[in-house]
């Protein structure tokens, strides 16, 4: 309800998001904290040698665009956004596939795949994404020799 949101505004959160969480709306909402985040208004992110261009929706590895799709490009922003956080099949599922009917979690290990090659995070690059057994996945940072 609007005073629920009022309360948790005034409690110190920065923002609200209702259920049914909106897709669209949901991801404006990233996308304008990770402006505001930024420093100098920078349109890019960097994670060791990948870089997100926030404003043409692409992912550069070693400087040459990695070409993936819209889904792919959200599913890895999220996770270069945060490292070492795990997320569940479902909540990618109802994060990212919000609205699509008949969508089931091998989507999500399929898409994580791509993104994996892609991107090369099998831990070579210092970051590896790897699936945790009952929970999801996660991207973490690993040390090369």
């Amino acid at each position: 309800s609007e005073e629920n949101a009022a309360d948790v505004l005034r409690a110190g959160a920065d923002d609200f998001i209702p259920k049914p969480i909106r897709y669209m709306e949901f991801m404006a909402r990233i996308e304008a904290l990770l402006r505001h985040s930024r420093p100098d208004n920078a349109t890019t992110l960097r994670v060791g040698n990948i870089e997100i261009d926030l404003d043409t929706q692409k992912i550069l590895l070693g400087g040459a665009d990695v070409g993936l799709t819209r889904r792919e490009f959200d599913l890895a922003t999220l996770f270069l956004t945060n490292v070492g956080r795990i997320f569940s099949r479902e909540e990618l599922l109802k994060n990212l596939w919000q609205g699509e009917i008949a969508i089931d979690t091998r989507t999500v290990d399929t898409h994580s795949s791509r993104v994996r090659k892609k991107l090369g995070l099998d831990g070579g690059s210092g970051l590896v994404l790897s699936s945790v057994y009952g929970k999801g996945y996660r991207l973490d940072t690993v040390q090369t020799d």
